[in-house]
């Protein structure tokens, strides 16, 4: 659990009446009530011990005349003397050197007042007068001067410990009661480091408050519990502890610790901490009696307490209801940190996306909490570039980087007919971003190709280039590719897409239209030979549609694609294909995983055309006459943000097809698992496999990469992850 957020969610408990925090006692002049002294502040720290401690003397003024005997008076003369000779000294006289430095202090010499305390420190040697003076001193100079003269070598003295521990103490409480927790904080340390400084339940009470709001929580124990064992009333001391406990999210001995308070204050505290001990066991019955018992206790109206109450109902899965709560709160105090943070998460888990541009817009610098989020969910969408005006740079995955690919496909079948391997040796490419356009990315890529049928083998190479554009609320993906076959007619290939991603991220739609390359094609890498001589390479040309829509507000989904074009090669008819596929998929949460999907899908085709065949009007291997399969479909995906990344997806079923040699049919599975490892900020390898077994063929697949981000990288993204074509 976040400390400060538990601190914000207990602060205005404790800042109820009579439930203050750390509040002073003060060291009084008891046999001079009239003296000025720091006031105390009923609370916590004012136990009745500590404002009689230390008893500081003011000397009187000299006795009246009187007749003397004559033995009086022969003392009276020995008194005398020595005062002459301690006036000699600097001593004598004190009440008048005090209110000269007094009044040097009241008139803005300080320096001055500063010397003469000093020489009297120096030149008295009775502890009365000792420590009269230090106490005039600390009373008549300015807080830093009195700082400086705690310093002196002269407070060493035995005599002056007691009251430079009085007067440390007071300086403590004057600044804890001023709310400068700091500076207070620093003389509790220096007091506790001082051996010849014995400290009382409630000084040490001040500073268990004091350590845990510098979140020391272990010394904080530690202090309360020394304050518990020697306090009259414990009961302040406990409260400290139980907050203590709880900041170290030892909430089940916290709660032990609060069970029995009593008082207003105390049961609010102890709601508090069920309430905190309910959110983190994620236990819907503990928490709505967590949070019955706030209300119980009167605490349910309290901003902090509510905040809490937004946070458990955050967790619960409620975020609107928790938006709601924190709307309110950051509208009645939009400096609290803690009321913004609950309301940007809250607005992301509500997928009110608005909420997060407003408050984007009402802040100061870009690398705010909601700027974050906000960049997060353009990620979501595929909108790189506006997450990367809000993060004043790329998105992790979609920097410049170069990035070399080898792949190793082989699928099955008989030799010099539909047998085919094919090596990618190597892909090279290139994503940059241009200067000029920071909203326009660039992808070159450059690969040589090598078939082989088991009878001949042919080479082949590939230069493409792809250019990304965001238009409104979605991106267009455009990009051209030069192929040259070996000894085949150089091919102009082409891709144009839009993609659409909606504001709750949960459903998209996507349009392609495409010109590729049926590559499994030796003869096209050879010009044409064998029954089919005279025959072009084959092309596909095809306009495809895809979508995804959630089913209410449940995490079920319906998946659809439907697709339809031709095959083309020369001295061959056209051949015209569909295919459609419809999917009920659940979206599924687990920690650790980013992504888990599973659900029952169906698809069918009639693709009726294998450039691999050299005989008849059409043949089967790749492409049967007809095609209908029903299945379960599968996806996950490791959390991103780590270095090391996984994924797998696939599909298994039953399918029948109608192939060149006949009907068949029987069980389906494909799948391919990719994995990832960031080596180094600049290094990035990846390796996988796939695979397909079905009825009429069976094909797999072997690939590794190596990506060079051109800056550096700290984790991976599913943008790192590389799929062979087809796969």
């Amino acid at each position: 659990m976040n400390r400060t957020l538990i601190a914000a969610a207990i602060g205005t408990i404790l800042s109820l009446p009579g439930f203050a925090l750390a509040g002073p006692a003060s060291p009084t002049t008891a046999e001079h009530p009239s003296e000025p002294a720091v006031s105390g502040v009923d609370g916590w720290g004012s136990a009745a011990a500590a404002q009689t401690a230390v008893k500081l003397v003011k000397p009187g003024a000299a006795p009246a005349a009187r007749e003397m005997s004559a033995a009086k008076l022969k003392d009276a003369k020995r008194r005398a003397g020595i005062a002459s000779h301690q006036a000699s000294q600097g001593c004598g006289d004190l009440p008048a050197k005090w209110n000269h430095a007094q009044a040097l202090a009241s008139s803005g010499h300080a320096d001055q007042a500063y010397a003469l305390y000093v020489n009297l420190l120096q030149s008295c040697s009775a502890r009365n007068e000792l420590e009269g003076t230090a106490w005039k001193a600390a009373n008549a100079l300015p807080a830093e001067e009195t700082d400086r003269l705690l310093a002196e070598p002269v407070f060493d003295k035995p005599a002056l410990h007691k009251i430079r521990t009085a007067l440390q103490l007071q300086r403590m409480y004057k600044e804890n009661t001023a709310g400068h927790y700091a500076s207070a904080l620093t003389y509790s340390r220096a007091l506790r480091a001082d051996s010849s400084a014995t400290l009382d339940a409630s000084a040490i009470e001040v500073s268990g408050w004091l350590e845990d709001r510098a979140h020391n929580d272990k010394v904080a124990e530690s202090l309360f519990r020394q304050a518990i064992s020697g306090a009259k009333d414990p009961a302040a001391a406990r409260m400290g502890l139980a907050l203590s406990l709880m900041h170290q999210e030892r909430l089940q001995e916290a709660e032990a610790e609060s069970r029995d308070f009593a008082t207003p204050d105390g049961k609010r505290l102890h709601a508090a901490i069920v309430l905190a001990r309910a959110k983190m066991s994620d236990d819907p019955a503990l928490l709505e009696a967590a949070l019955k018992l706030v209300d119980e206790t009167g605490g349910a109206a309290e901003p902090a307490t509510v905040a809490f109450r937004g946070w458990a109902l955050l967790k619960k899965g409620r975020p609107a209801e928790a938006e709601a709560i924190f709307a309110k709160l950051h509208k009645d105090a939009p400096e609290a940190e803690e009321y913004q943070q609950g309301l940007v998460y809250a607005a992301a888990a509500n997928h009110d996306y608005s909420m997060l541009r407003l408050l984007v817009r009402k802040e100061a610098h870009s690398s705010s909490l909601a700027s974050q989020v906000l960049a997060e969910h353009y990620e979501r969408m595929g909108l790189y570039d506006r997450a990367a005006q809000l993060e004043n740079h790329p998105p992790e995955g979609h920097e410049a980087a170069v990035q070399t690919f080898f792949s190793f496909d082989n699928k099955s079948g008989t030799e010099g007919q539909d047998k085919l391997s094919v090596w990618t040796l190597p892909q090279l490419s290139a994503a940059l971003t241009p200067a000029h356009d920071p909203e326009l990315s660039v992808r070159v890529d450059a690969q040589a190709v090598r078939l082989n049928d088991g009878v001949r083998h042919a080479w082949g190479k590939q230069l493409g280039g792809a250019v990304r554009k965001e238009i409104g609320e979605g991106v267009v993906v455009a990009g051209v590719a030069l192929e040259t076959p070996g000894e085949g007619t150089t091919q102009v290939l082409g891709k144009l897409q839009y993609q659409r991603v909606s504001e709750n991220e949960d459903q998209y739609i996507r349009v392609t239209a495409s010109r590729d390359a049926i590559y499994d094609s030796l003869r096209s890498y050879e010009g044409g030979l064998g029954a089919s001589a005279g025959t072009g390479p084959a092309v596909s040309s095809s306009l495809e549609l895809a979508a995804r829509e959630p089913i209410g507000h449940t995490q079920f989904y319906v998946g659809e694609t439907v697709a339809g074009g031709a095959v083309t090669a020369h001295g061959t008819d056209v051949n015209p294909f569909y295919s459609a596929s419809l999917a009920l998929t659940r979206d599924f949460s687990v920690k650790g995983w980013s992504w888990l999907n599973a659900g029952p899908e169906v698809r069918l085709s009639n693709y009726r055309y294998d450039a691999n065949r050299y005989d008849g009007a059409f043949a089967g291997y790749w492409s049967p006459k007809s095609n209908r399969e029903a299945g379960l479909v599968f996806n996950a995906q490791s959390e991103e943000g780590g270095r090391f990344l996984f994924k797998t997806g696939g599909r298994v079923g039953y399918a029948a097809r109608q192939l060149y040699t006949g009907y068949t049919s029987g069980a389906f599975g494909e799948d391919t698992t990719t994995v990832a490892a960031l080596v180094s900020p600049n290094l990035i390898v990846g390796a996988g496999a796939g695979f397909r077994a079905s009825p009429g063929y069976h094909d797999m697949t072997v690939f590794a990469w190596v990506k060079v981000p051109l800056e550096s990288r700290g984790h991976l993204r599913a943008a790192d992850l590389m799929t062979p074509r087809g796969f």
